[in-house]
Parts: structure tokens; sequence; C-alpha cells
């Protein structure tokens, strides 16, 4: 059973990635994103070598990643509170 393989470029690398099911077109909007990204800190940090400007760039994703988590988390705090609140009304109308 052959497995379909994506290539995908990171800096002018080429990277073979084993599909497993996964849209293609959604890895090549991850990989295009992922190459976006490593072009901006390479443009900031124009001497690091490629192991460590993926280092970089990976904590800055996951950076953001938790910042959104977050802010997700009191989002859906202050919508839970909003709720209760509204709850606490009704039922106290109803006493």
């Amino acid at each position: 059973m052959s497995e379909e393989i994506l290539v995908i470029k990171i800096l002018d690398q080429e990277y073979k990635i084993k599909l497993g099911g996964q849209d293609p077109q959604h890895i090549k909007k991850l990989a295009k994103f992922i190459n976006e990204k490593v072009k901006e800190f390479k443009q900031i940090f124009p001497d690091l070598n490629f192991e460590k400007l993926l280092l970089i760039v990976s904590i800055n994703l996951a950076d953001d990643i938790f910042k959104q988590e977050d802010a997700f988390a009191t989002q859906e705090n202050e919508l839970m509170k909003k709720k209760l609140l509204s709850l606490k009304d009704i039922l106290e109308e109803n006493n």
C-alpha cells in the first residue's frame, strides 16, 4: 500500500511529507504559511543557521497559539458569566 507523498519547500529546501489521508491543499497552505514565517525571521536574523531559525519560528508560533488559547478561554469565561447572570436574573424574576 503506497502512501501519497507531497513535496513542500521551506527556504528552497525540499521536504517529502506523507499525507496519511490529509488534504494536500491544506498541507500546502500550512507549508506556505511556515515558509513565509521562516522568510520573515530570516530577514530579522540573517546569520542564524536553518535549524536555529526553525526553532525561533516554532517558539514564536507556539507563543501565538498559547496567546490565542488564553484569549479564547477568557472570552469563554466572560460568556459563561453573562449566561449565568442572565439565568440568575430569570430565576430571581420568577421568585
